[in-house]
């Protein structure tokens, strides 16, 4: 009594994990998989981002680029329209004449209010008195200070500059188109012209960015000299590694990474830089990330627990059903018959399943019952006694393997297995009969082949080829099973791989079988001692090789001592057993 209740308590036990197991694998492979999607579809919404980061940063980047270069154009237009102005060249040749100073004045108010407010003042110096002509009234200068003094032979050329001293406004630089002024535009130099902007107009340009209008941002010239800078301040290691980086690169620096974003004016080649933070990028992606997680194992949670309490009615018959296997195999095992039946209250696969087993165990009692009374004949009782002598642990073993795979959900594979199961125990069973088909020998054959492969697990192939003109004889039962069972049981020692053909046909008035494997053989010792052990076998004594025995001596009891298993084999290039029958001693199958 105490041995049942410590039994009940151990198959709870191994019912619950089992169930416990069960979820936990599903339920790993389901939020694995949900696992895996979400950060697939995470890292595609942050290359995604990413991708559209950059696109609006280098639009908003080009956008500035092009206002500058508006700026740029007006500033050169008012230029080149003072220029080539013959009043202004007129006035420099005689700066004593005032008869052109005032439409001078009013032609530089006039450029000035055309270029729409981007140019801030004109400044115009007179080399030969040094007199110094300007619109804005601020910006009087004494003779010779203009910015400083520049070098002999310095813009000769017109070139944009950065001024600290032209104007007397505090912080407040300017940025100047400088050149000389050249009678009839080749002559000699009369004097500077400067058509000047505020520098703050481009620093406006910088911080109208309002994308990541934290992010550092800096205009500088062609030589990397800083021109201005947006609200953040930007350290000097890191403007280095800005100008060096394109747009789309990653700059890291003091731990934090920026993608860049660069662009450059035509027009004297000003580059724009812009460092985007990550961690301000993906700040939206991180929240997004973390709300998930906790959704993710809430969702844990509530599937496990669901799923376990789904899975008793999966488990249930299979736990019903296990039970009874373990109660029929005990009773068998203790020398009594078993009074259980397989029944169960499903109307599904399982109730297939439950009335095979039942019609199964009922040719095993048959089958046991049989053996029992086969002990008590010899020789021609012999034929009877290893058909019914089919080793029950096969079944079982198949029982086992198949109550897993209904367990997985195969039920297609378990039905096939069921019908290749039933097909060969209608052949082992119910063909009471010395002798069988050739036709009835084969299909025995392909399931017996079906159901090891399937008990096995392992990648053995195998094949039956017999000629049709031998289909009908009939032969002695259960003639070429031994030999195949004995090439899976032992032939390959313990390979996954390999290779069982059973093959038949008539040669020299012999009908012949082969039963032919790619094991590991055996030595011709090896093989003398088989032989003198099947021919000498007692089968009220011995148990080892009983299917070969009883192959072997019934061919001799029903063909004559020249008749027998005929074996060749060699170490590591496998084994053939020949059977030969004579034709002539064969009937033909009348059904």
């Amino acid at each position: 009594m105490c041995s049942m209740k410590h039994m009940t308590k151990t198959d709870r036990r191994v019912r619950y994990s089992l169930k416990l197991k069960t979820s936990l694998i599903a339920v790993s492979v389901i939020l694995l998989s949900t696992l895996l999607c979400g950060t697939l579809v995470i890292k595609i919404v942050v290359r995604q981002l990413k991708e559209d980061t950059i696109q609006f940063a280098d639009l908003n980047a080009k956008l500035a680029v092009q206002q500058m270069e508006e700026l740029f154009s007006h500033i050169q237009q008012a230029y080149y329209n003072m220029l080539y102005d013959s009043k202004i060249q007129q006035w420099l040749i005689d700066p004593e004449s005032a008869a052109y100073l005032d439409s001078f004045r009013q032609k530089m108010d006039t450029v000035l209010m055309s270029s729409n407010g981007s140019v801030y003042s004109v400044y115009i110096k007179n080399f030969r008195d040094n007199q110094v002509l300007t619109t804005d009234f601020q910006t009087w200068l004494p003779a010779g200070d203009y910015g400083g003094t520049p070098s002999p032979g310095a813009f000769t050329a017109p070139e944009i500059v950065i001024q600290d001293q032209f104007s007397r406004m505090a912080n407040n630089k300017i940025v100047s188109l400088v050149g000389q002024i050249y009678q009839h535009g080749f002559g000699a130099p009369l004097g500077w012209l400067s058509v000047n902007t505020q520098l703050s107009t481009f620093t406006a340009i910088l911080r109208e960015d309002h994308y990541y209008e934290e992010a550092p941002i800096l205009l500088a010239d062609a030589q990397g000299g800083i021109i201005t800078a947006g609200k953040t301040e930007i350290p000097e290691d890191l403007v280095q590694l800005a100008l060096a980086a394109n747009t789309g690169d990653i700059v890291e620096h003091g731990g934090e990474k920026y993608l860049a974003v660069a662009a450059q004016t035509q027009s004297y080649q000003w580059q724009y830089r812009k460092l985007l933070p990550e961690s301000l990028i993906f700040a939206q992606i991180n929240y997004l990330s973390g709300v998930l997680l906790v959704i993710f194992l809430l969702f844990s949670v509530v599937i496990f627990f669901g799923l376990y309490h789904v899975l008793d009615y999966i488990t249930a018959p299979i736990y019903e059903l296990s039970d009874q296997v373990r109660s029929y195999r005990q009773s068998r095992e203790a020398g009594g018959k078993w009074n259980g039946t397989f029944k169960t209250q499903r109307k599904d696969e399982f109730a297939y399943l439950y009335q095979s087993l039942q019609e199964m165990t009922q040719h095993i009692d048959h089958l046991i019952d049989e053996e029992y009374k086969a002990q008590l004949y010899k020789k021609e009782t012999q034929l009877r006694i290893f058909r019914n002598g089919v080793n029950p642990h096969f079944l079982y073993n198949i029982l086992d393997s198949l109550l897993w795979t209904i367990k997985f959900g195969n039920y297609r594979g378990a039905e096939q297995v069921l019908k290749s199961l039933s097909v060969f125990l209608h052949h082992v069973l119910s063909f009471n009969k010395d002798f069988v088909s050739v036709r009835a020998m084969k299909e025995e054959l392909c399931t017996y082949c079906e159901l090891s492969c399937f008990l096995k697990d392992d990648a053995i192939h195998w094949s039956v080829e017999f000629e049709d003109g031998i289909l009908k004889w009939n032969v002695p039962s259960m003639l070429t099973q031994p030999l195949v069972e004995n090439c899976f049981k032992h032939a390959f020692n313990g390979r996954k791989e390999g290779t069982v053909r059973i093959t038949g046909g008539e040669e020299a008035g012999e009908l012949v079988f082969r039963v032919q494997d790619d094991g590991t053989g055996m030595t011709s010792e090896q093989r003398r001692v088989l032989l003198d052990y099947l021919d000498s076998y007692d089968f009220n004594k011995e148990s080892q090789h009983f299917g070969l025995a009883s192959v072997h001596q019934r061919l001799k009891l029903y063909y004559g001592e020249g008749y027998g298993l005929d074996i060749t084999t060699a170490p590591e290039e496998g084994t053939v057993i020949r059977i030969r029958l004579p034709l002539e001693k064969l009937t033909e199958n009348i059904e």
